[in-house]
């Protein structure tokens, strides 16, 4: 193959092309056929019964769609009411259990403490004393701490960053920062 050109080049040719370039064909090398598939003529009869076929699984597939939609809304509602009827139920269980507390039927392990629409209840175990003395008094929260400048009484607002003084006010903040600062 001495041509050049690019159409002929046999680096970039199949076994098959090259063989057809140098008339060395084989008959053991099969040629498929070029021309286009043709479609498989259908009579008038043929073509209605796939039409109607089509059209079948078509009307079976939105059938079963709706059911589909059906059993997924009935589905949904249950899950609904059946989460309605357990809070109700839950309801009447309460109800159940604040009488039988009101009865005292069942004695208290722990303080139980209960709020609700009637008013607030506390249950409390047979063997605490009322009324219960407490061993400590509440801690209230410290004073709060007085301005860092003298003669000043005002509570603090700020602290300093670095002399960790307190202050009233900006002006008394700089006035303790600067006094910090001079005595180191």
């Amino acid at each position: 193959m001495t041509d050049s050109s690019p159409s002929h080049d046999a680096r970039i040719l199949t076994k098959r092309q090259r063989a057809k370039l140098d008339d060395n064909y084989d008959s053991d090398l099969l040629q498929l056929p070029m021309e286009p598939m043709k479609k498989k003529q259908l009579t008038e009869e043929e073509m209605l019964l796939k039409k109607s076929e089509i059209a079948r699984r078509r009307k079976h597939q939105s059938i079963q769609r709706a059911e589909q939609d059906k059993m997924d809304t009935i589905n949904r509602l249950l899950k609904k009411q059946a989460s309605k009827k357990r809070s109700k139920d839950q309801d009447e269980t309460d109800s159940i259990n604040k009488d039988d507390n009101s009865t005292n039927s069942q004695t208290p392990v722990a303080f139980h403490y209960v709020t609700n629409k009637d008013g607030c209840t506390l249950s409390v175990p047979h063997d605490i004393e009322i009324p219960i003395q407490f061993s400590k008094g509440p801690n209230y929260p410290p004073p709060i701490p007085l301005c860092s400048v003298s003669g000043c009484t005002r509570p603090k607002k700020y602290r300093g960053v670095n002399t960790l003084k307190y202050a009233c006010s900006m002006e008394h903040l700089k006035k303790v920062d600067t006094i910090a600062t001079q005595n180191f």
